[in-house]
């Protein structure tokens, strides 16, 4: 069954997070990018409890689902706390896909590396966003020296964490954090138009397979 309590509830919870962005927006002016990041962080820590209480299916319909309404706000100028950017990007529509397309592949074969993949886009990506938008001044690919070094140390951070709960932390494993951390990294800071939304869930649902 798609739709029942739990759909429901996840589904109001994810309306509420960008309700809240439009009102912040519209009154505390807050700058576009801010509430851009915010909606994804908030969001995407939503996502993350989802496999506690909903199936594959309602993941994916819900997915969808925003990505659809994304994709015609970005068309008719309408959600501006998400869908206005200083640039060319598809972002907003592939950050819901790309998760989508990591449920997919990793969901019902390891969740554990879903649920970090999750983390990683969500944390990772969107904290990286900001520090390079606040203070970045070095460019490095697509991005900056700054924003690249934020993505670095919070997803070691999402690896270390992982290991730290499931209890396995080798020197082994922390020399692949590391490395995993790095790859990561360039991936998102080669993608250009908000690509790395779409491949930085499946890449590093990936790569965690690996470990856990």
């Amino acid at each position: 069954m798609i739709i029942d309590t739990p759909f429901f509830v996840f589904l109001i919870l994810i309306g509420v997070i960008f309700l809240a962005a439009e009102l912040l927006l519209k009154y505390l002016h807050l700058n576009p990018e801010l509430t851009r990041k915010a909606t994804h962080i908030l969001s995407g820590l939503v996502v993350f409890l989802m496999p506690s209480y909903l199936n594959l299916g309602q993941v994916v319909v819900l997915g969808v689902s925003f990505a659809i309404v994304l994709y015609f706000a970005e068309k008719l100028g309408v959600l501006p706390s998400v869908t206005r950017v200083n640039r060319s990007s598809f972002g907003s529509v592939l950050f819901p896909l790309g998760l989508v397309i990591s449920g997919l592949l990793f969901w019902n074969v390891n969740i554990i590396a879903f649920k970090l993949s999750v983390l990683v886009l969500a944390l990772s990506d969107s904290m990286a966003g900001l520090a390079g938008h606040k203070f970045g001044k070095r460019k490095f690919l697509t991005g900056t020296i700054e924003g690249s070094f934020v993505f670095f140390v919070v997803t070691s951070a999402v690896f270390v964490s992982f290991g730290l709960i499931l209890n396995n932390i080798s020197l082994l494993n922390l020399f692949s954090f590391v490395v995993f951390s790095l790859i990561l990294t360039v991936v998102e800071a080669k993608a250009t138009r908000g690509l790395d939304n779409l491949l930085l869930p499946p890449t590093a649902a990936f790569l965690a397979s690996l470990l856990f």
